[in-house]
């Protein structure tokens, strides 16, 4: 009688090392955040896998990035956009820089109350001025808020406004690692993306490395049967680039691949088939010597 064949599960992990300097394309240069890796095969689906599993295991990455950056160096004043140069700047620094710009062009002076933690614009001009928060993500980090305007007048009362929040000079407080390859079905609320593959808190101090790993076993399952390429975007929490300033991002990427195999014979049916040949050939050499006898 025939013996049905009978299957069990098993899963394999396939380990990818790769840094950002192993990309076959930098969208963004030397920001090192936007990458195209090429893996032929990295993922093939066939007729006995069930599942496929992508994660980030692991993460290495400079905190290269600066506090005051192409995202967040500006401000709109009327019709003219001023821009502060990139860097790590603390608030006296900040300050200076920014009224460094600004007084070339208008007498609209900025200051800092050390007591409060805020800041003040003032209108020492001739005309009124019109600040746009929206348009101003530099504000943002001196305390002001994202929407709306504020006329300063030529004198009096309002000719100045104060922060209402606090100056926040912290850097980038988590970083987003994204594919558009993988449906991960991870929510971001802030940007309303479902495209996040790990959320990694940067506790490293500024010029120090930020260092993670998926103890948690977080995974995603693959949709895609095949993948040969896939990219990789680092961002912040509103979906802004990170900029590692041309310092290399390192990280491993785990694909696990669920299949099924033919089930082994245990070792009760491969030791009860050797003792029933074993048995089958002892009758046959007992018949062999009747037959002698006779």
């Amino acid at each position: 009688m025939t013996e049905v064949e009978s299957f069990h599960i098993i899963e394999d992990n396939i380990l990818f090392s790769m840094s950002s300097d192993s990309a076959v394309v930098k969208y963004n240069g030397t920001k090192n955040s936007r990458l195209q890796f090429n893996i032929p095969n990295m993922i093939h689906m066939t007729p006995n896998i069930t599942d496929i599993w992508f994660s980030v295991n692991s993460a290495v990455m400079p905190a290269s990035f600066y506090n005051i950056n192409s995202n967040n160096n500006r401000i709109r004043i009327g019709s003219t956009t001023y821009t502060i140069t990139a860097g790590n700047y603390n608030i006296t620094e900040l300050i200076t820089a920014i009224n460094a710009v600004i007084n070339t062009a208008i007498t609209v002076l900025f200051s800092y109350n050390s007591i409060y933690n805020k800041t003040t614009i003032t209108n020492n001009g001739v005309s009124s001025q019109v600040i746009t928060y929206s348009l101003s993500p530099l504000l943002w980090v001196l305390g002001f808020g994202k929407v709306g305007t504020t006329t300063l007048a030529t004198f009096g009362f309002n000719a100045s406004t104060t922060s209402p929040n606090c100056v926040n000079l912290l850097t980038t407080p988590r970083i987003f690692i994204r594919s558009s390859a993988i449906d991960a079905g991870n929510y971001s609320d802030e940007t309303e993306s479902q495209d996040v593959l790990a959320v990694i808190p940067n506790t490293a101090c500024v010029n120090g490395v930020i260092h993670y790993t998926n103890f948690n076993g977080i995974r995603h399952l693959v949709e895609t049967q095949n993948l040969n390429n896939f990219d990789i975007f680092i961002s912040d929490d509103e979906r802004n680039e990170i900029d590692f300033n041309g310092v290399p991002v390192f990280f491993t990427i785990s694909i696990t691949i669920r299949k099924e195999v033919i089930k082994p014979p245990s070792f009760n049916k491969v030791f009860s088939r050797a003792l029933e040949l074993q048995t089958y050939n002892s009758i046959r050499s007992l018949d062999k010597q009747k037959i002698d006898i006779n």
